[in-house]
């Protein structure tokens, strides 16, 4: 499957659950603004900072672009507390993973 059409298909399957939840589940609802914006900034301000470096190969800007979205989720506070310890329990519990 081509990359446009993985995008239209994600693209409509969250605008059908987006709907499903509207109409069918409202105990569901989010705050959607309230939830996002800082992470949306926080896109906004990689992209700014990953502009400048488009003519580069993608194994010198894909680290920048990381350490720029991760500083100002943090700087942001995007995430919580909690959330971060979510994520490292996650990432230290794939690390210390037995191979298989």
């Amino acid at each position: 499957m081509g990359h446009r059409a993985r995008v239209i298909t994600e693209a409509a399957l969250c605008t059908f659950g987006w709907w499903f939840v509207q109409r069918h589940r409202p105990e569901l609802r989010l705050p959607v603004l309230n939830l996002s914006w800082r992470v949306l900034l926080a896109g906004v301000i990689m992209g700014i900072a990953l502009y400048p470096l488009g003519r580069y190969r993608i194994y010198y800007s894909a680290p920048v672009g990381g350490a720029v979205y991760l500083a100002a989720i943090f700087l942001l506070r995007a995430v919580d507390p909690e959330e971060w310890e979510l994520a490292r329990r996650g990432i230290l519990a794939r690390v210390r993973a037995p191979r298989a």
